[in-house]
This record gives C-alpha cells, sequence and structure tokens, in this order.
C-alpha cells in the first residue's frame, strides 16, 4: 500500500506530537552531558528569539562527602528575565570512571529517578510552569556508597528553560558539573588528634563509638581503674560493645586498628 504526502504529514505531525509529549511528561535518558551521553539540545533547537536566560544550579553536596551518609541534593532551575514558560531537568551523580555512584532516592513532586544502561537519573516528571519568582527547585536524597573503588564525584545536570508553546524549537538549554571527592569516615589516627567520643556515657548495658571506619574491626580492651583486664574483643563501626557484664564503676577502654590506638574513659552505672 502506497502512502500520499497527505498521509506521510498526518503520520509525521502524530509522530512529533508524541515525541514533544514525552519529553514534557519526562526527558530522553542519558542527556545530562556526560561523556557519551547527549545534550537536550538534541531535541530542543532554535536560536532563543524570546532572548530566555537562566541557570542550573546543583547544592546540597559537601566538597567532602562521608561513605555511607545521606545527602538532600537540590536541583534549582532559574530564569531571571520571566520570559520562560515552563522548564525541565535531568541529573546523573557518576564516579571518575564514568560509573553510576551511589543511590538516588525519595525524590520531591514533579520528578522522578530512572534506571538506564546502568547509571541512575534524576529528572522532571512532568516539566513544570515556572513560578512568580521564576526558580523551579527539585530535591532527591543522594546516598554515598561504602567504600568506593572510585572517590571522584562528578555530577552532570542539564536543564530546559522554555517558552511553553509545546514544540522543540526556541528553547534555552543550561548545564552544570559539580565535583566533589568521598571522604573516608574517621579513623584512629583521626580519633587520636579528637577526643574520643563514647556514647551513652554512662551507660548501663551498651557503649557506641563515634567515628570509626565503616567496614574495618577494631580491637578492643576495657580496663578498670586497677589497671586489670575485664574485657578483651573486637568492634566495628556502629556497633555495640556490651557492658552489661561490668560492675558499676569508672573504666578505661583502649581502640586499636594495629598500627594505631586511642583511649578513652566511660562510667557503667
Amino acid at each position: 500500500m502506497k502512502l500520499n504526502i497527505s498521509q506521510l504529514l498526518i503520520t509525521g505531525v502524530i509522530f512529533l506530537s508524541v515525541f514533544l509529549l514525552g519529553n514534557a511528561s519526562f526527558p530522553p535518558a542519558a542527556h545530562t552531558g556526560a561523556p557519551g551521553e547527549g545534550l537536550c539540545s538534541d531535541c530542543h533547537l532554535g536560536n532563543n528569539p524570546l532572548g530566555l536566560d537562566g541557570d542550573i544550579i546543583i547544592s546540597g553536596i559537601p566538597t567532602n562527602p562521608i561513605d555511607g551518609e545521606r545527602y538532600e541534593l537540590e536541583v534549582i532551575l532559574r530564569n531571571p528575565n520571566g520570559l520562560a514558560a515552563r522548564g525541565g531537568f535531568q541529573l546523573v551523580v557518576l564516579d571518575g570512571d564514568n560509573n553510576n555512584l551511589g543511590s538516588l532516592e525519595n525524590s520531591s513532586a514533579s520528578s522522578r529517578t530512572r534506571n538506564f544502561a546502568g547509571k541512575l537519573y534524576f529528572e522532571h516528571s512532568p516539566a513544570s510552569n515556572f513560578p512568580g519568582d521564576n526558580e523551579l527547585i527539585w530535591t532527591v536524597d543522594w546516598l554515598v556508597p561504602e567504600d568506593p573503588e572510585n572517590r571522584e564525584v562528578i555530577i552532570y545536570a542539564a536543564g530546559n528553560i522554555a517558552d511553553g508553546d509545546g514544540s522543540s524549537a526556541n528553547d534555552f538549554i543550561v548545564t552544570n558539573v559539580l565535583e566533589a571527592t568521598i571522604e573516608m569516615p574517621s579513623s584512629i589516627a583521626d580519633l587520636q588528634r579528637e577526643s574520643l567520643e563514647l556514647y551513652p556515657n554512662p551507660t548501663t548495658d551498651r557503649l557506641y563509638v563515634k567515628g570509626l571506619t565503616q567496614g574495618d574491626k577494631f580491637d578492643v580492651k576495657v580496663f578498670d581503674m586497677m589497671g586489670r583486664r575485664v574485657h578483651n574483643g573486637k568492634i566495628s563501626a556502629g556497633q555495640p560493645l556490651s557492658v552489661s557484664q561490668l560492675e558499676s564503676g569508672t573504666y578505661l577502654i583502649n581502640i586499636s586498628d594495629g598500627k594505631n590506638a586511642v583511649s578513652g574513659k566511660f562510667i557503667k552505672q
């Protein structure tokens, strides 16, 4: 069966309409500007005749995030001159080897997370109308992986500041890249430069040590005030030391990683 020109035009219009509606609902995957990816400008063309302005900001993550911690990541799309009608975005968190880094959870309203080709994306769903202050804000929790092989953090974000006419022409595309380095939790060597924090102190049955490195095992020795060793064992970060068997009184605790050691004092009630 042959299609005439009218049928081809109708088919093209239907396809374009579906494509544009899909991008308004959520962007195509892998368009953050990260290595090997495209940008919003691959689809949104034009020379910005309206003079739309603005930028995209990534905030909420410190220069040195900590292993295993959770941070609320904020994406802000701004249009200072107020000429834009709608906006959308897409973001991905990668390591220095261009691999996905950590997980993204608890996306805010009008946004979602999506897995694609082994990477996790945070993106608009659907695109939003600019409010009176000309800023659109989306948030998501970034969970830092524990002991990653590559500690370099690179966050790529691309945003579309759009005229809202329903077409892919004459929109203004903005990008941003944020870099950070994942820092290990305090080690024994770090604790030597600070006061050892034991909690709760006084305690009745369990004692926690703040600042130990995730994933490592530490030697623990407990002594009474006469210098007699009353406990010998191992402890990990977040794991409580049971002291319920000890009599009431004051004790010294020694924690070692095999190279360095630090001591503190606690009270058993």
